[in-house]
């Protein structure tokens, strides 16, 4: 009788164990990925969102934009938001430009993001970058 309440919690232990390490699987698994290096592949599946994160400062009148319409037909744009670094008392600090897409069919592509003054016409944008999509 004895052994066999040591086993029956033996059983429940190693079921909690085995629901909590899928439960985390299935957490990690539906978790956006973030990219930052242009010069890493963005290797992600149908219907997972990504984001690119990338440093900015809008208080110096730069902002990032798309440098070339998206291939609509393979990601769409979700949104794009900034978000100021936590730095109390620094006025003009920069912080992070968070570009969200949404893989729609399997494929390749690029994301073209250009770092310029909107107002400033003829001029280069001062950073470009170019990520390359590959959706499975």
């Amino acid at each position: 009788m004895k052994g066999m309440a040591v086993m029956s919690i033996v059983i429940w232990i190693c079921l909690g164990f085995a629901l909590a390490y899928v439960q985390s699987s299935e957490a990690q698994g539906s978790e956006q990925k973030s990219f930052s290096n242009p010069d890493q592949p963005i290797d992600v599946p149908v219907g997972q969102e990504f984001k690119i994160v990338l440093d900015a400062n809008p208080t110096t009148g730069f902002e990032w934009q798309l440098a070339s319409p998206l291939d609509e037909t393979l990601v769409t744009l979700v949104g794009n938001a900034y978000t100021v670094a936590s730095a109390p008392g620094r006025t003009g600090t920069g912080g992070k430009h968070t570009w969200t897409f949404m893989p729609v069919r399997q494929g390749h592509t690029v994301i073209g993001l250009k770092y310029l003054r909107s107002w400033e016409k003829g001029v280069d944008a001062s950073k470009k970058v170019i990520f390359t999509v590959i959706i499975r």
